[in-house]
C-alpha cells in the first residue's frame, strides 16, 4: 500500500479528489490531508499550493503552482506542475474545462516504469483548479496509473461535500 501525503489549502479539494480517483482505480493508498500527522517517510508527497513548505522525505514529490519558492524536496523523483517550460507537466491547450497536458520529460513511477514525453487529454473537474488538476494527474502517473486511464480517473474524481466549484484567476 502506498502512503500519499497531500499538503494543500483545506478548501482546494485535492486530497478528496485524489482519494476518490485512487479508490476508483483500485490503487491501495492512504491519502493524508493537510493538518494530519504525516509519517516520517511518504511514498508520494503532493504539494498543492498550500499546507506549508515542509515537504517530508519521500520517493516522489509532486509540486503544483507556486512551487518555485519551495526548498528542493528530499525525493528520488520530483514532478513539477505549472505554466513554465521548465515544469514536468504543463498545459499545452486549455478550452473551458478541456485540457491537453504535456508531460515534458520522462518520469519514473514508484514501480520503476518509465513514462515517456506525451500529451494527456482530459476534462478538468469543475471543483478543481487547473493547478490541482495537474497535481492530481501527476500523482496518478507517479503512482503507476497508465496515461490512458488517468483521464477517466481525473474526470470521475469526487468533489468534497460542501465545496463550491473552483474559479481560475
Amino acid at each position: 500500500m502506498w502512503v500519499v501525503g497531500v499538503l494543500e489549502k483545506p478548501e482546494s479539494g485535492l486530497c478528496a479528489a485524489l482519494a476518490s480517483a485512487l479508490a476508483a482505480g483500485g490503487i491501495e493508498a492512504v491519502c493524508l490531508p493537510a493538518g494530519a500527522a504525516l509519517p516520517t517517510r511518504l511514498d508520494v508527497a503532493v504539494w498543492g499550493g498550500g499546507g506549508g513548505a515542509d515537504i517530508p522525505p519521500c520517493q516522489a514529490a509532486v509540486l503544483s503552482g507556486g512551487h518555485e519558492q519551495l526548498p528542493a524536496p528530499d525525493a528520488a523523483c520530483v514532478v513539477t506542475c505549472g505554466l513554465s517550460h521548465q515544469d514536468s507537466l504543463t498545459p499545452s491547450s486549455v478550452v473551458d474545462h478541456d485540457l491537453s497536458l504535456a508531460l515534458q520529460r520522462e518520469i519514473m513511477t514508484l514501480a520503476g516504469a518509465r513514462l515517456e514525453r506525451q500529451e494527456i487529454l482530459l476534462t478538468r473537474p469543475s471543483f478543481l483548479s487547473l493547478d490541482n488538476t495537474m497535481a492530481l494527474t501527476a500523482a496518478l502517473l507517479v503512482l503507476g496509473v497508465s496515461p490512458g486511464e488517468v483521464a477517466g480517473l481525473v474526470e470521475g474524481a469526487k468533489k468534497p461535500s460542501g465545496q463550491t466549484p473552483a474559479r481560475e484567476l
